[in-house]
């Protein structure tokens, strides 16, 4: 079977990925993963390395319940990769979707502890539903809403500042990037490598 264009380098693609290419050399990659085939529950399973119902995650955020295994909370006693690798001298950061919240806790006014940053990540910027509209996303950074841009030219930006000029893959063209198509389970994410210009 060939390697889908989106796959990382590390695993036969075409995306370089040098950091994680190096992590898997020194010894660490997942080969066997499983998958659950719904987006929260596969999350979940990757962020924690467990099982989705050992985590209550047996389902997606929004159809959480008091039943074992379906609560739609991740215990504290799971630690995430995320806390491992800061651990390690990691910097950790969770970008695009993230629909592992209950949705009663994805308001503005939180509470945060089971959004990105609450389990770990030192930064967030994407969505915490299921899916969310290319064009008018509800867009967080860390545990700030993203006011939307007050005209069609400013658009969203990974450098900040409205005004710049966006190329295809949404970025700052002041910037070099590349868009890492993961599976859509994961969700998207932008690698943006250089020096903002103003």
């Amino acid at each position: 079977m060939t390697p889908g264009r989106g796959l990382p380098t590390t695993f036969g693609g075409e995306v370089r990925t040098a950091t994680m290419d190096r992590i898997c050399a020194e010894g660490v990659s997942y080969n066997r993963f499983h998958t659950t085939a719904m987006c929260s529950p596969t999350r979940a399973s990757l962020l924690t390395g467990r099982n989705h119902h050992e985590i209550g995650n047996g389902q997606i955020a929004e159809l959480a319940n008091d039943w074992d295994g379906y609560a739609g909370q991740i215990p504290r006693s799971s630690a995430l990769v995320a806390e491992v690798l800061k651990d390690y001298g990691y910097s950790t950061g969770a970008w695009g979707k993230w629909h592992n919240t209950p949705a009663e806790d994805t308001t503005a006014a939180g509470p945060f502890e089971d959004w990105p940053t609450g389990l770990g990540f030192e930064y967030f910027y994407g969505f915490l539903a299921g899916e969310a509209s290319q064009y008018e996303p509800h867009l967080v950074r860390n545990t700030t809403v993203v006011a939307p841009p007050k005209t069609p030219e400013e658009g969203y930006h990974l450098s900040g500042g409205p005004g710049r000029r966006r190329d295809q893959t949404g970025c700052a063209t002041t910037r070099r990037c590349r868009l890492i198509s993961r599976s859509s389970c994961i969700g998207p994410a932008v690698a943006c490598t250089g020096r903002t210009t103003s």
